[in-house]
């Protein structure tokens, strides 16, 4: 828990500015890294998406859990290594969207 609040505090700061893009390389190194801040600021940034949009974009099911979630994240990310100078915030909504769609009846 104390990880994804200092993510969370990270993305915030990063964003502050208008210019502060995180890229898909940028997420994918900080989530594949054993640093605690590293992995606390992949863990917080996925978590504010999901969060933010769920229901909205994509529809998580409810028993899928934080590391599920980052573990899909890393998997789009290394398969399509072509987007990696993305910006992350739309490349986790494309991997939830792809991952999690909502049913349509």
């Amino acid at each position: 828990m104390r990880q994804v609040i200092l993510g969370l505090a990270a993305c915030l700061l990063l964003t502050s500015s208008a210019h502060a893009a995180i890229s898909g390389e940028d997420l994918i190194k900080s989530c594949d890294s054993s640093e605690q801040f590293a992995g606390g600021f992949c863990f917080g940034f996925i978590a504010g998406i999901a969060d933010g949009l769920d229901s909205i974009s994509f529809c998580i099911p409810l028993d899928v859990t934080l590391s599920q979630e980052r573990a899909t994240v890393q998997k789009y990310l290394r398969e399509h290594p072509e987007q990696a100078k993305r910006q992350a915030s739309q490349l986790v909504v494309d991997t939830f969207k792809q991952a999690y769609p909502c049913k349509t009846e």
